[in-house]
């Protein structure tokens, strides 16, 4: 594992020297650069030994009237490379990899040049593109220098790196720390400035679980204020162009239901997504909206006339964060396999401590021991428990009175001593045990309460059964339809 850093860039070409730069290190001490820089990129470069690193560029940069937009987008990448050699900007030019942000502004300098358009382009294609990078060279260490940035780019590169290091960080199952560094600005009218400061302004350590809650958090919120299912909107009244309509309706449905159900800790309705989110083309969506990002096949969605380029339409940056999350999840790879149409509970558990939050994974955990001791009496009683049953018949038997307490709690009791002697109880109780089964199979309606108080093992629809030494369990299908309505009903 590497350290990463990425940067976000203005006009290098105004940039002047700076002899002695500063670094303010984690640990409290300094690092002085070795060389005079113009850019801060140099300076940490050589704090933080051989990282590699991201570097964005506004597309503002280029002149719209070169016609085609990856002809701009080129030129851009072109002028902002031939800064990075020489060493005058950064320690080692190879280690650098150049993005091309989708930027919007007028400018006049020698020439007025206007990108017209909204903002979302540049927070997804930021986003985006952060992510990747860290996938592929998984930091223990972000870097992220907003000393070049102008106006609106600091802001929204240091929200994209801070969301795309949460997914990472949640996908890789892996603390990763974020230091967020600004430069002391240069003297005014000055030519060269000696000991600038490049100070640590933000100071981070993502863990996993966090990472996950907030992604969770991130998306409720998306979905309670009314995010679409629309990767794309449009900014000056075009009609949008043709996109993949019915799986992004899929992939919104589904993550919606995942966080309703992991926040309530609903572990069937949690697997039951899962599999679906398994059965999606996450990557044909991931290229559909780095094309709405202007990141690639995108010159039908650029406008250009003259020295007036137009971005038609604007990603919606929910959608990105929904897309983040579900591969995240995608790469935890999870079991969610079913027999006889049924989860397995040992993957079931794995499922709740890799997903569910401390509250609903205690819920869980306590409901699934409930249902593992009526399955043990049960099989004491030496009744056939690899059918299938309702847990109501489970549940009716357990609560079965038998010497002063319920059936269950006396099992537990006569286990710590030895002295559950099944004869002896299936003698007193007689046919008891027989007509509790029976009542427990006759199927009442769903008591939504209970669905949400139980971990979503609600008595009257969960049906269960034991295989060898793990146990089962699935919904009754000829209910599915209540199950649909509760969890439609519930807020992420």
């Amino acid at each position: 594992m590497v350290d990463v850093i990425v940067s976000v860039w203005g006009d290098p070409s105004r940039w002047k020297p700076v002899k002695g730069y500063y670094v303010e290190l984690p640990d409290g001490g300094s690092f002085t650069a070795s060389r005079t820089y113009r850019s801060s990129l140099g300076a940490l470069m050589e704090a933080f030994s051989s990282p590699r690193v991201l570097l964005f560029a506004s597309s503002t940069l280029g002149d719209p009237s070169v016609g085609r937009y990856s002809s701009l987008v080129d030129s851009v990448c072109g002028f902002v490379k031939s800064y990075l050699r020489g060493g005058e900007y950064c320690s080692d030019a190879s280690r650098v990899g150049v993005v091309i942000l989708p930027s919007v502004g007028r400018f006049e300098r020698g020439m007025v040049r206007s990108f017209l358009g909204g903002l979302g382009q540049f927070r997804v294609a930021a986003f985006l593109k952060a992510l990747d990078f860290f996938i592929e060279f998984r930091p223990e260490k972000v870097v992220l220098d907003l000393t070049h940035g102008l106006n609106y780019m600091p802001t929204y590169v240091r929200l994209s790196v801070f969301d795309a290091l949460t997914c990472y960080s949640a996908l890789a199952k892996t603390e990763v720390k974020l230091l967020v560094y600004n430069s002391e600005p240069f003297p005014e009218g000055a030519e060269e400035a000696s000991g600038l400061n490049i100070m640590l302004v933000e100071d981070y350590m993502f863990k996993p679980a966090w990472a996950l809650g907030r992604l969770y958090d991130l998306l409720a919120s998306a979905f309670t204020t009314g995010v679409k299912p629309t990767p794309i909107k449009s900014v000056f009244g075009r009609r949008l162009p043709s996109y993949s309509e019915g799986r992004w309706r899929s992939l919104y449905r589904c993550v919606e239901r995942i966080v309703k159900a992991a926040s309530w800790g609903l572990i069937i309705p949690l697997a039951e997504s899962l599999e679906e989110l398994s059965s999606l083309n996450l990557e044909s969506l991931k290229r559909e909206l780095e094309r709405f990002s202007y990141l690639r096949d995108c010159e039908d969605l650029v406008e250009v006339s003259g020295h007036i380029l137009s971005y038609s339409f604007s990603p919606v940056y929910e959608v990105a964060l929904l897309l983040g999350f579900a591969e995240a999840l995608r790469s935890l790879d999870l079991k969610v396999r079913r027999v006889d149409g049924g989860f397995s509970g040992s993957e079931l558990r794995a499922l709740g401590d890799a997903l569910l939050q401390k509250t609903p994974s205690e819920l869980f955990k306590y409901e699934w021991g409930q249902i593992a001791d009526r399955v043990m009496l049960l099989r004491h009683l030496g009744f056939d428990v690899g059918c299938w049953r309702r847990l109501k018949a489970y549940t009716e038997v357990g609560n079965l009175r038998f010497r002063g307490a319920s059936l269950l709690e006396y099992m537990r009791k006569a286990e710590g001593v030895g002295s559950f002697d099944v004869e002896k109880i299936l003698g007193e109780l007689g046919g008891e045990v027989d007509r509790a089964l029976a009542e427990g199979e006759r199927v009442a309606d769903i008591e939504e309460r209970n669905f949400i108080a139980h971990a979503g093992f609600e008595r009257n629809i969960t049906l269960v059964s034991a295989r060898g030494d793990d146990i089962f369990v699935k919904y009754d299908e000829g209910l599915r339809d209540r199950v649909d309505k509760i969890m439609q009903r519930l807020s992420p």
